[in-house]
């Protein structure tokens, strides 16, 4: 690994650890976290209006304008998220991480992570706390790159809402200029009956259950960057709420779909029509609502009266007759900014509003109201602003037993008081009549991934079955269609959510074979469920150097290709401008309609590589921001990938070059280099190009190692009857087998060394690279062995010198331990598609300097012996304080006195080499 890379790890890691650590201590102390640099959800630096405009919806884009008109958005940005890193956080078992949210410049708290729901592979809901603040509620929804969201600290409320590309709003909202709601319509029914004794719910928990079932128009739908993202917040709010306030209810999302219906611009006429079934309006909810099992129906709306946010069938007496008034409308900027969703259902459920707006009593309880504090200037969830315009909407439910943490007070009145306002109570007393409304829906198979593709070696693989319905789910997996190379290891039968390990054999063909894991089961609606296996066959892999352009019109035999939907689209392709010649490689979907999933496969022999450099050219053609786009690594020939490299940051920016360190990304994953190793560049999306689609260019896997042979004779052991050196230290197994360099004045750090000497060693070098002249320019230096033919190479004796550096020019500086050293006279062009060969022996111009070298016969040039301290002069030094105590001595290898290598020390060795070359000076700086 180069020094610069090096440098930069240490310094990230350096940053993690003080970035976390001080996050703790402010997180013991309750103090709020001001979270700066990488970890922020948000881009520091907003994104303009006229950039957020461009990928907004248009109707998105109005909407934010009405806000900022009518002052229900006291302030706001737009942002691009950091949803890489939340993701890359998601996991269920993580508990207390901390999230920087960096709402505004003035406004950067963390948040602690509370709990996580996953819904799929990319979507979850993220629930946390304001670090230090004494009331706070963070619910982040999450699909994809978008986050959709609201954060409570104290009385304060703020959205997060997606636009598209990653940029996002972040609103903060003044509920005081939301509208009120429509008169409630109340069905009368006979006399209160008993609560159900049919409890749907978590036992253990003590938490009943109400399916619900949420519709919108396309008005509200076209309004919306990711509008069920949206229904899915207002759920994850309500239910915190009940959480919250103690109240022992849940809602699940049962199902949700558009209607094709034009809004009428009534509330009240809406709500009709959305409960009326058979009269032409909205027919199919009503079949929704029976499928399903839901308990509750509520309608979204973008618009409806001007004046209002929402309306509700209000329950006044607690029967099962209720369930066919058991719907409700809310306009969807209201549904989660100003709490209204979980309003309306509350009327379902009994609730009222305060009793200032709504006196009527005992219908159906004595104190099913919300309250207000005016002094305070706060109110629960079904209490309107009335009393008190100013009063922030808070995501309680009045409970005079609970306190609001902010100030100490009571959200309630207890019953039995004047003017008692406890719906939690009203909640848990209706809930289980409202939850007996429909039977709970059947089990709902589903399994990820829904799809397996691997290479054709013998692997395993994992497939995750769970309930996304309710009730028990028993089910059995098998293998159809006569796949005899597909078996199941493990969890062949289950009860929920539970795991399947399948296996398969080598593919010994060259073709492709399928397979279908079929999952069954009695209680669920969609069973059975089946999960398609492809096993690629045998494959060529690469040898290193490779690059293609794709100028045959065609992949090479390298590459393999698949897409999970028929209207995937991967070719070779003149069109859209590649980036150099003629053909580019281009992955998108040949119609709109379907989410798809592109793969191109480059199988590559990287074994007996240690330092492997990917280039290519990528270009991102619009809104290519999903987290499956990307490059993957497998070393098990597609068996398992991990990612290394994220696309989806990245858009909107033309052709760009990358260039990846394999092996070190792959180590960082617990891979290695082999030669079943496999690149994958995968796009994700549904549009065909140009609004959707990659295109890549000039892909390069390259040894990254600037590679180098050179030659050099050492005048001492240069032999005139063979022109060649002897090998006469290593011939007597006199040479070590560690290098020899770490002391003065070399002072190399490498701890290289061998099990046994190649053939023909003469001695150890020592090889530097230099950018420019100086010493201060050495970039990098190696060990190396000098044989006898001169040539200077690797530790096996035969492989060409590598050095981590970058392309480029660099002077050659060779070290032998006592002859004077020698530095080519030019920089030499290195690159990193083949080595290159030097040789210093042909002409005393090829080392830098005046005389660098000593002629050792007609034509042929070598480095001066005599340098026995190797300060760079051969002096009287050498031979007073080496040759002459060392002559006649018992001979040691550190015992540099012995200039001709010959195993003695001897007057040879003074009057051959040292005084022919006394005076004499290395020339290299």
């Amino acid at each position: 690994m180069s020094r610069e890379k090096a440098a930069r790890k240490r310094f990230y890691l350096t940053f993690s650890i003080l970035f976390w650590g001080v996050s703790f201590l402010l997180l013991v102390n309750h103090q709020p976290v001001f979270a700066r640099e990488r970890m922020e959800l948000f881009s520091p630096e907003s994104v303009t209006a006229a950039e957020a405009a461009s990928v907004a919806k248009p109707a998105v884009w109005q909407k934010i304008n009405e806000q900022v008109g009518d002052y229900t958005l006291r302030r706001h940005r737009y942002a691009r998220s950091g949803y890489h890193y939340l993701a890359e956080r998601s996991d269920p078992a993580r508990s207390k991480d901390l999230l920087a949210l960096n709402l505004f410049a003035d406004l950067s708290v963390a948040a602690l992570k509370e709990s996580e729901t996953r819904r799929g592979e990319q979507e979850f809901t993220w629930f946390g706390k304001i670090v230090g603040a004494r009331y706070s509620q963070v619910v982040l929804v999450v699909k994809d790159d978008n986050i959709t969201g609201n954060i409570w600290i104290g009385d304060k409320l703020y959205q997060v809402r997606p636009l598209g590309d990653g940029v996002h709003s972040i609103g903060e909202i003044d509920q005081a200029f939301f509208p009120g709601e429509e008169t409630l319509l109340q069905p009368e029914y006979g006399a209160d009956q008993p609560p159900s004794t049919n409890l749907p719910g978590d036992a253990s928990s003590g938490i009943t259950y109400l399916d619900v079932l949420v519709v919108y128009t396309p008005l509200a739908q076209s309004s919306s960057t990711d509008i069920e993202r949206e229904i899915r917040l207002a759920i994850d709010e309500a239910n915190a709420s009940y959480a919250g306030s103690g109240v022992g209810l849940g809602l699940r999302l049962i199902y949700t779909a558009p209607v094709g219906y034009t809004e009428s611009g009534s509330f009240s006429t809406d709500l009709s029509r959305l409960q009326g079934n058979g009269d032409g309006f909205m027919d199919d909810v009503h079949l929704w609502r029976d499928s399903y099992g839901a308990d509750l129906v509520c309608l979204w709306v973008e618009y409806g009266n001007p004046g209002g946010c929402g309306t509700a069938y209000q329950m006044t007496a607690v029967s099962p007759a209720f369930q066919s008034d058991a719907f409700s409308v809310v306009r969807r900027y209201c549904a989660t900014g100003n709490l209204d969703f979980a309003h309306q259902l509350g009327h379902n459920l009994g609730a009222r509003h305060d009793w200032v707006t709504d006196p009527l009593n005992n219908s159906p309880f004595t104190y099913n109201h919300g309250y207000v504090n005016v002094s305070e200037g706060w109110r629960t969830i079904m209490a309107l602003g009335n009393q008190c315009g100013s009063c922030v909407r808070l995501p309680f439910w009045s409970n005079p037993d609970l306190n609001y943490p902010v100030t100490g007070s009571p959200t309630g009145v207890p019953e039995g008081s004047p003017n008692a306002a406890d719906n939690r109570k009203t909640l848990q007393n209706t809930a289980s009549t409202v939850a007996a409304f429909r039977s709970a829906p059947a089990a709902y198979l589903h399994a990820a991934p829904a799809e397996v593709k691997t290479g054709y070696l013998a692997g395993e693989k994992e497939i995750a079955v769970s309930n996304i319905g309710s009730g028990i789910m028993v089910w059995n997996a098998s293998v159809t269609g006569g796949a005899s190379w597909l078996s199941i290891v493990s969890g062949g039968s289950g009860i929920g959510n539970e795991k399947i390990r399948i296996a398969f054999d080598e593919n010994g063909s060259s073709a492709s074979r399928q397979g279908t894991l079929q999952i069954s089961s009695f209680d669920a609606v969609n069973s059975p469920v089946e999960v398609a296996v492809t096993q690629f066959g045998v494959q060529n892999f690469a040898p290193l150097p490779y690059a293609t352009g794709f100028e045959s019109g065609s992949p090479d035999q390298y590459w393999r290709t698949a897409s999970d939907h028929p209207n995937g689209r991967i070719r070779v392709s003149s069109a859209n401008s590649p980036h150099s010649g003629n053909y580019h490689l281009l992955l998108d979907v040949s119609t709109s309609g379907a989410f798809v999933t592109n793969e191109a496969w480059l199988h590559l022999d990287l074994s007996g590589n240690a330092n492997v450099e990917l280039k290519f050219w990528w270009k991102d053609f619009d809104d290519e921001t999903h987290l499956r786009d990307g490059i993957y690594f497998s070393d098990d020939a597609g068996g398992t990938f991990v990612k290394i490299l994220d696309l989806w940051p990245n858009a909107y920016a033309g052709w760009q070059e990358f260039t990846l360190d394999l092996d070190s990304l792959a180590g960082l994953q617990g891979m290695s280099l082999t030669r079943w190793s496999v690149l994958k560049f995968q796009q994700y999306d549904e549009f065909p190009i140009t609004s959707d689609g990659f295109a890549f260019d000039d892909i390069s896997v390259v040894n990254a190692d600037l590679k180098l042979y050179t030659k050099a004779w050492l005048e001492g052991p240069y032999r005139l009857s063979s022109h060649a050196m002897d090998a006469y230290l290593a011939d007597q197994g006199l040479l070590p087998l560690s290098q020899p360099f770490g002391g003065a004045p070399w002072n190399y750090a490498g701890g290289e060394s061998v099990a046994s000497l190649p053939a023909e060693v003469v001695d150890w070098m020592l090889v530097e690279l230099r950018s420019n002249v100086s010493e201060a320019a050495a970039a990098d230096t190696q060990v190396a062995f000098i044989k006898k033919n001169g040539s200077v190479v690797g530790l096996d004796g035969a492989s060409p010198l590598k050095f981590d550096l970058k392309e480029g020019s660099y002077y050659i500086v060779l070290y032998h331990r006592n002859h004077l050293a020698v530095m080519s006279s030019a920089a030499q062009a290195l690159s990193k598609t083949g080595a290159i060969t030097y040789d210093f022996t042909t002409a005393q111009n090829r080392a830098y300097g005046t005389q660098p070298m000593k002629r050792l016969e007609t034509g042929v040039f070598g480095m001066r012996a005599g340098d026995a301290n190797a300060d760079g002069s051969v002096n009287l030094s050498d031979r007073v304080f080496d040759w002459r105590p060392q002559n006649g001595t018992a001979w040691e290898y550190l015992k540099a006195g012995d200039f001709n290598l010959d195993g003695g020390i001897d007057a040879a060795d003074l009057d051959l080499y040292w005084r022919t070359n006394e005076g004499r000076n290395t020339q290299v700086p």
